[in-house]
């Protein structure tokens, strides 16, 4: 490069001399157990894992340095959990046996310490169908925040500001503030009838980043599976359970089939919709928010009205095998003979109104856990034979 006829350098990029490994320090806890002979076998582990000096990628430093970004060691994160595995041989008798087995595990992640020039963070919650994304001290990695839903204004008069008390806020001319939209442009939304409630939390008769929540992450408090295993003679009948618990989804499906924003189809949830004053619902109006207009309202902010609890217990598998036996396995000159029928992905109990409860973790951190109405997992039944010549 030159200036003013000058040749001069300058650095493309910045000597990173002090970037290292990650320092884990993790401790456990655990013992194994056998009782009666091996009918009852117990695992038990408890552990405590610290992850220090975290590399953290680009992270923003002052412009003057001639850089905006840089990547740096600093923060540290926790996981604390505990896992435990029973297997349990109830009955054995001649030539029937009852087995259970049980295994279930809980992790609770937490960011400890973050440099106080870095951040993730993601989306706009001042538009519709947005949350925020961020990574904070405190919070666990994956955490999603977006506002409090309180349902739908069944009247223009009910918008209107409130104290911590729940008294209206009065303006200079003594009359009640109406609720506006904040941080939109020079002309405010003002709520209305029919329009989404949405939690003041700061009580200042606006609606902006200030009233932003947590509202969940996807990592479950839960996870594990089990099943029974029974036998009598040549006969085996085994099944398996998986589940989760206390997992928080973003049904994203849902958010996009009851907006009545567009011209998409609509769920049948949208026939209880807001239509006049007086009417009482938790689900707003129809609005069209679509480019040109003034009237765009803000129905379907990121809130927890979206935000649903992705518990569940599937039965993910049940088969039964029948075994000839060696007598006749001679006979036909086999070494084994074995004929089966296993039935996949049963049933599943759940309160989520999706299509699965079971999403798939975001790949980075700073993609949000939505449920994008994947197709669930399918029934399947299979027949099958072994043969071992």
């Amino acid at each position: 490069m030159s200036y003013m006829d000058i040749i001069g350098v300058r650095p493309s990029g910045i000597e990173l001399t002090s970037l290292r490994w990650e320092t884990i320090e993790q401790t456990n806890l655990g013992f194994d157990m056998t009782l009666y002979n091996g009918r009852i076998n117990l695992i038990f582990d408890y552990y405590v894992k610290t992850t220090h000096d975290l590399y953290l990628k680009d992270t923003k430093i002052p412009t003057t340095s001639g850089f905006s970004t840089l990547n740096i060691n600093d923060g540290e994160m926790q996981n604390r959990g505990a896992e435990l595995y029973l297997d349990y041989t109830i009955v054995k008798t001649g030539n029937f046996q009852f087995d259970i087995n049980v295994n279930a595990a809980t992790n609770e992640n937490v960011v400890l310490r973050l440099p106080e020039n870095y951040s993730i963070e993601t989306g706009n919650v001042l538009n519709n169908g947005e949350y925020l994304m961020k990574v904070q001290p405190g919070d666990p990695l994956g955490g999603f925040y977006g506002y409090q839903y309180l349902g739908v204004y069944s009247r223009t008069s009910d918008a209107v500001a409130t104290d911590a008390v729940g008294d209206p806020i009065l303006g200079l001319d003594g009359l009640p503030l109406t609720m506006q939209m904040g941080n939109v442009g020079a002309e405010k939304y003002t709520f209305v009838g029919g329009d989404a409630r949405y939690m003041d939390v700061n009580h200042d008769g606006k609606i902006d980043r200030l009233d932003v929540v947590y509202l969940g992450d996807l990592n479950p408090r839960y996870t594990g599976g089990g099943g029974a295993r029974i036998s009598y003679r040549n006969l085996t009948l085994n099944s398996f359970f998986t589940f989760k618990y206390g997992s928080k989804i973003i049904n994203q499906t849902r958010m996009y089939a009851e907006n009545m924003s567009g011209f998409d189809n609509q769920t049948r949830a949208v026939n209880s919709r807001w239509r006049k004053e007086g009417d009482v619902t938790d689900v707003p109006r129809a609005l069209w928010s679509g480019p040109g207009t003034t009237n765009y309202g803000y129905n379907w902010l990121g809130s927890d009205r979206f935000v649903e609890d992705g518990s569940f217990i599937r039965f993910k598998t049940l088969s039964l095998t029948y075994n000839f036996g060696e007598k006749f396995c001679d006979k036909i000159r086999v070494n084994d003979l074995k004929i089966y029928v296993t039935g996949y992905n049963l049933y599943t109990w759940t309160r989520y109104s999706g299509q699965d409860p079971d999403v798939a973790p975001p790949s980075k951190p700073n993609i949000l856990p939505v449920d994008n109405n994947l197709t669930p997992p399918s029934k399947r039944i299979l027949l099958g034979i072994n043969i071992t010549f």
